[in-house]
């Protein structure tokens, strides 16, 4: 559910529309180091909603985790 009014005044969203339906999708590899607490990965996710003039969105992150 979109709640703002600013993607109507840039005339992305049609007046009173509020809803759409969402796509997302993600991915990532996470390789295990030899020390068995940490593990270095990369993932990315990307979000469609083709209802408001196709809003797309991709984000990516490199991480490096430490698990007890």
């Amino acid at each position: 559910m979109i709640s703002s009014n600013v993607l109507g005044k840039v005339m992305i969203t049609e007046p009173g529309e509020t809803f759409s339906i969402v796509f997302h999708a993600g991915a990532g590899f996470e390789y295990q180091l030899e020390n068995r607490h940490y593990s270095l990965g990369f993932a990315a996710d990307a979000m469609l909603m083709p209802q408001f003039d196709a809003i797309r969105a991709i984000d990516g992150r490199a991480y490096l985790r430490y698990t007890y």
